[in-house]
């Protein structure tokens, strides 16, 4: 019975998360917050119930992550009530408040199990958090519709294969990677599928991109022209590396300042966001982000 209500919970947040990538559901939902502001309450209040029910039927419940989770959302809330119509510094201060503590690791990256695998619930929660708050505080566009033009589909090996070709020397050259199949790429077509479509396309690729294009880089462009704004969103997007851990595969783990995945990271944002903003797709952005990480984590770390 707990182990059917986890799924209940996990399933719950992803579907609304994936279904409010649909615009059709994803407007009307936006316009009930903005019809009374005070709304926007509601949703650090859901999010954080979802936490501590989630982690409490997983045996996983601390009141110290409890109380993180809570002061994060309602810290963002408060940000985003407050500063509708203001701009400037409280827009830095609202990047800064979304991206600094996941960076510092200010929030426990997993809730717990679901039938047996590590659920990421945090991602899910921000990422349905911003579908709404986002448009409800600057009136961004987000993009977001899971549709794809063909067009759209005919740009991402294309951009796909420019990056590979300016990073893989590059990354070489700093002994960033070292081609070879990693244990990810023994598992079965099934599983390798799983791993591309929960693991690192909805749980990495479409989150950062919601995060870096939907939101730094919209914003960074009202200020700026494409290209300059482009660059500076991208070397944003790869600073936020600077304290992952990468093992190389040649048994180096590079960790803290990490300013060779900082480089790798800010050339592939830069793909990333040419192809948000050119073809207005967060979608298909999120899809290129997810093959550059699919290759790395699988062929590129051996």
């Amino acid at each position: 019975m707990r182990e059917i209500a986890e799924s209940i919970l996990a399933l719950g947040i992803l579907g609304m998360m994936a279904a409010l990538i649909a615009p059709s559901i994803r407007e009307p939902v936006v316009r009930w917050f903005e019809n009374k502001p005070k709304r926007i309450w509601i949703l650090p209040t859901l999010l954080t119930l979802h936490y501590s029910v989630f982690t409490f039927l997983n045996h996983f419940w601390r009141p110290e992550m409890v109380f993180r989770v809570a002061l994060y959302f309602f810290a963002i809330t408060l940000i985003i009530h407050h500063s509708r119509r203001k701009q400037g510094a409280w827009n830095f201060l609202l990047i800064s408040a979304l991206l600094i503590p996941p960076v510092l690791s200010f929030l426990p990256r997993y809730w717990g199990k679901v039938i047996g695998i590590d659920f990421p619930g945090g991602v899910f929660a921000t990422s349905l958090y911003l579908l709404i708050a986002l448009p409800f505080w600057r009136n961004i566009d987000l993009n977001a519709r899971w549709s794809l033009k063909a067009s759209d589909i005919a740009w991402i090996p294309g951009i796909y294969i420019a990056l590979f070709v300016v990073i893989f020397p590059i990354a070489t050259l700093l002994h960033f990677i070292h081609p070879g199949f990693t244990a990810i790429a023994h598992n079965s077509v099934p599983r390798l599928i799983y791993i591309f479509t929960l693991g690192i396309f909805l749980k990495t690729g479409l989150v950062e991109e919601l995060v870096f294009r939907g939101m730094i880089q919209n914003l960074i462009l009202r200020k700026l022209r494409f290209l300059p704004g482009l660059l500076l969103s991208s070397f944003i997007f790869g600073l936020t590396h600077i304290g992952q851990h990468t093992p190389n595969g040649m048994g180096t783990t590079f960790s803290f300042p990490n300013w060779r995945y900082v480089i790798c990271a800010t050339i592939a944002g830069i793909g990333y966001g040419y192809v948000y903003e050119k073809r207005k797709s967060l979608v298909g952005a999120s899809l290129l982000h997810a093959m550059v990480d699919f290759t790395w984590k699988t062929f590129l770390s051996g």
